[in-house]
């Protein structure tokens, strides 16, 4: 049986031969949606080292140019790469010595559409009237934590308008003394911190860890 590569290849060739994608796929016993993004992605792939040939052909390949070879290879999208050139991140040996999170954080940005982050605020805002009566939180009188944690450069350089997405720090503490008063456990407040990191970005996820621990360490014997 051939591996996946050959037998993608083989589907493309097929299809370029004129069969159909009904019948590609109870050839290859797969859907039809799986044919056409099989085909598609070939296409792409075709495209881009067309357009890297042309750009060898006019010797006009340079550290940026390689730096956009290597973000295609790492499926960065447009916006991704533009946060890079935003971060002046415009060499291979730059964006080598980023840390792996910062590599995740912004390839991620380029995946999160506004629609998307728009979700994550809706949702958080209503989790947060959720327990607000639990934790003794008067969400209308607490003051927002506008000025805490600094807006990434990054988020910045998206084209889509910016959004601010910021930790509610006295949200955390609530939870932190809700535990050590035992009206929830140890799961929960875990629970609740993993999704308050999928609202923020990786400095602020530090920031929280460390306000975890200051308040671990303070209600140590």
């Amino acid at each position: 049986m051939p591996n996946l590569y050959t037998r993608n290849l083989e589907i493309v060739h097929k299809a370029k031969e004129g069969k159909t994608c009904e019948e590609l796929a109870k050839e290859y016993n797969l859907c039809c949606a799986a044919i056409t993004f099989i085909i598609k992605k070939h296409k792409e792939f075709e495209a881009y080292c067309n357009e890297m040939e042309t750009l060898k052909a006019k010797n006009e390949i340079n550290e940026e140019t390689k730096l956009y070879d290597l973000s295609k290879l790492l499926k960065f999208d447009t916006r991704s790469i533009k946060a890079l050139v935003y971060k002046n991140i415009k060499s291979i040996d730059k964006l080598l010595a980023l840390s792996e999170e910062d590599i995740y954080t912004i390839r991620s940005l380029g995946k999160a559409s506004q629609k998307y982050v728009k979700e994550c605020i809706i949702e958080y805002r209503e989790k947060m009237n959720q327990h607000a009566n639990l934790f003794g939180i008067d969400i209308n009188n607490t003051k927002k934590v506008t000025d805490n944690l600094e807006e990434s450069l990054i988020q910045k350089s998206v084209i889509e308008p910016e959004v601010s997405i910021k930790a509610n720090r006295e949200y955390i503490y609530k939870l932190i003394r809700a535990v050590d008063n035992g009206q929830v456990d140890s799961r929960f407040l875990e629970k609740e911190i993993s999704k308050e990191f999928d609202r923020i970005e990786n400095i602020n996820k530090e920031l929280l860890r460390t306000l975890i621990n200051l308040q671990k360490s303070r209600n140590m014997p």
